[in-house]
């Protein structure tokens, strides 16, 4: 049972990277079919900004979502701990990214973000390996896939449906009004 787990949740993740084609059985059909990179991210992206003010007195209050994803594949001991990393950097770029957006709104805006306390979507040790022996270029510094998203979007870099789902995590406030 445990296997098939593990052998389904492979299918499933590689089926759902742009780079895999795979044949109706779920199988990765040739090398052009690995990653296309070795290591990935931190990207970045804004989905649903929101202006809060429809009179267009205050440009500054709102909301957005942001969405980043980073991930490599490694070795077992690169890939330790990777996860972690990968969070603080989305979390850093995530609200630099909150920051500058909502300041583009009005001088007097200030981005808060609300950071994850976890990954949205990630691999774990045991996905990591399994993944990564079918997803990870023979060029690459090992066969583990690690990887991280601010947000559940089933290992797509964009999937506004999942994204919608979610709650926005960078609020624009007022400087005089920082809530």
């Amino acid at each position: 049972m445990h296997l098939l787990r593990i052998s389904f949740l492979a299918c499933v993740l590689l089926a759902q990277i742009p780079a895999f084609a795979m044949d109706s059985d779920g199988v990765v059909n040739t090398a052009d079919d690995w990653l296309r990179f070795c290591r990935f991210g931190p990207k970045m992206q804004t989905f649903e900004p929101v202006i809060a003010d429809s009179s267009g007195k205050n440009k500054c209050a709102g909301t957005m979502k942001i969405h980043g994803v980073m991930w490599a594949c490694s070795t077992k001991e690169q890939a330790t701990g990777k996860n972690a990393q990968y969070l603080t950097q989305l979390r850093k770029s995530g609200q630099a990214m909150c920051e500058k957006l909502c300041k583009s709104r009005s001088k007097s805006c200030s981005g808060v973000f609300e950071a994850p306390q976890k990954c949205g979507r990630e691999t774990d040790d045991e996905d990591a390996y399994v993944v990564g022996q079918e997803a990870c270029r023979p060029d690459c510094s090992g066969k583990y896939f690690s990887y991280c998203a601010l947000y559940d979007t089933g290992f797509k870099t964009k999937n506004p449906n999942l994204v919608a789902k979610q709650k926005p995590n960078c609020r624009c406030v007022s400087v005089a009004d920082p809530k």
